[in-house]
């Protein structure tokens, strides 16, 4: 940074070292949480929260995410804003996960949409996306170290979703994928 006159530049590369330091952050975090929910020793810190909270705080999350580099991510505010009791921090973790995966399955001209809906006494999250999850990796997925990447330490996104919202949040995690619906993932 001390070398670059350019005052734009060097806001820019500002912006992009404060991202960059936020997904570490969050990523090193969700990692220790998954290690202390495997223990069993997870302690959630619920409090009242407003649905619409939770989807900007994943919008925050994933708006500048490399991830997200072709505007991939849309988030649908409805007129729903149910006030609920939650962890915030790991219900917006546990959606993140599901954005991150949808959005790494997709391509440029694909779109990952997140809403929130009111069904009877549940809120659900939905993370739909357009593509199709093959029907000999479905009965896969929520194992843990279980990936379709081939790099190494993957495959403990969707593991730790299904842990931390059905043991430690009493939620529930549900997802459908098929030719005619695409995917859609559900908490």
């Amino acid at each position: 940074l001390p070398e670059i006159e350019n005052e734009n530049e060097r806001e820019e590369i500002i912006k992009a070292i404060y991202t960059s330091s936020k997904q570490l952050v969050h990523e090193i975090s969700s990692q220790r949480e998954l290690r202390v929910a495997e223990d069993g020793d997870l302690e959630p810190n619920f409090n009242s929260v407003y649905s619409f909270e939770i989807l900007k705080s994943v919008k925050e999350l994933y708006s500048n995410h490399s991830l997200n580099k072709f505007n991939s991510l849309i988030v649908q505010i409805s007129s729903e804003n149910e006030l609920f009791i939650t962890d915030q921090t790991l219900l917006v973790r546990s959606i993140g996960n599901l954005v991150k995966n949808a959005l790494e399955a997709s391509s440029e001209d694909q779109k990952v949409i997140l809403v929130s809906q009111l069904e009877q006494e549940n809120i659900l999250f939905h993370v739909k996306s357009e593509t199709v999850i093959p029907e000999h990796i479905q009965d896969q997925l929520f194992k843990r170290s279980f990936s379709t990447k081939q790099k190494k330490g993957r495959g403990l996104g969707l593991y730790s979703v299904k842990l931390i919202v059905e043991q430690f949040l009493n939620g529930k995690v549900t997802f459908e994928s098929n030719e005619q619906n695409k995917t859609t993932f559900t908490i």
